[in-house]
């Protein structure tokens, strides 16, 4: 009866209960591998400042929808480019209207999801109306890729309508005066007008 499961579990009890060795040992390496994961995640850039952006997660899924529209866009002037050096279609040359829907369509989710975060967080109505202004501007840069890529000579062919994106990029920089103007008359909290551009709470 002494070597029975009754047994094996008393004799981990009563170690535990003695501070064993064996026991105290665990515990300690448990301790020293915790607090070598705390001080990884202390070193983290900007982790705990972070953790005070209200809707973090709102802010990060915006930031992914703005890469992919970056690389979008990226890939639309690069077939455009191609197109005008070569002279001639290509498959990937054919693609640079449909690059350019992709980008506008998610600049435009993109800034919806601004404006909803904005009002989560109660923002300004200089704040708002700058992200407006950007949305508006989003819509008049859809019209040129999807235009072109309906081919209409009556929307300007392959080319699309000429005038959406100068008005789009019109609306787009006032939104950016508007929006670096109330940053500098109502500083947001966590931003620092005395430190620089590079401060943490002074990043775009």
């Amino acid at each position: 009866s002494d070597f029975g499961p009754s047994a094996g579990t008393s004799g981990a009890r009563s170690l535990r209960h003695a501070g064993g060795p064996a026991m105290s040992d665990y515990e300690e390496n448990q301790g020293s591998e915790g607090s070598s994961m705390e001080e990884q995640s202390s070193t983290f850039p900007f982790r705990e400042e972070a953790k005070h952006i209200p809707f973090r997660m709102q802010q990060v899924t915006i930031s992914y929808i703005f890469l992919v529209a970056s690389v979008a866009l990226i890939l639309d002037f690069a077939a455009l480019q191609d197109m005008v050096h070569t002279g001639r279609f290509k498959m990937f040359d054919e693609l640079c209207n449909w690059f350019g829907v992709l980008s506008c369509i998610c600049w435009l989710g993109g800034f919806i999801l601004l404006v909803h975060w904005l009002h989560s967080v109660g923002a300004t109505s200089m704040g708002l109306f700058g992200a407006y202004l950007k949305v508006i501007a989003s819509c008049f840069f859809n019209l040129q890729p999807m235009t072109g890529t309906m081919n209409d000579p009556l929307l300007g062919g392959p080319a699309g309508l000429w005038w959406s994106n100068l008005t789009g990029i019109l609306f787009f920089h006032i939104g950016n005066m508007v929006s670096c103007l109330d940053f500098f008359l109502h500083t947001p909290p966590g931003a620092n007008k005395k430190k620089g551009w590079l401060y943490h709470g002074n990043l775009p």
